[in-house]
């Protein structure tokens, strides 16, 4: 098997010095990254699983939400709609 080497050893103490130096400058975007981005888009995965209420806990229902966004006949039309008036379009041009 095939030993794991460490990056960090061949470099020399100004080099990692600069690297540490690199991480610092770049660790500022790094952290608003995650709290701005990315939290905010797996909370919204995670709520879309739940019954949410402002005044109570949020309820897991699975699936069960996007069961009944995709049987509603006013989705169902809107799809029809947009993809006709796609067409549509795309003849035109």
């Amino acid at each position: 098997m095939a030993s794991i080497r460490n990056p960090w050893s061949k470099l020399n103490r100004q080099q990692r010095q600069q690297a540490w130096t690199g991480i610092l400058f770049v660790l500022p975007w790094m952290i608003s990254l995650l709290i701005l981005t990315i939290y905010p888009i797996l909370d919204t995965v995670y709520l879309s699983f739940t019954d949410y209420s402002i005044l109570e806990a949020p309820k897991w229902v699975g699936l069960s939400n996007y069961q009944e966004i995709f049987l509603k006949d006013a989705f169902l039309c809107s799809i029809y709609c947009k993809y006709k008036n796609y067409l549509l379009k795309l003849q035109s041009s």
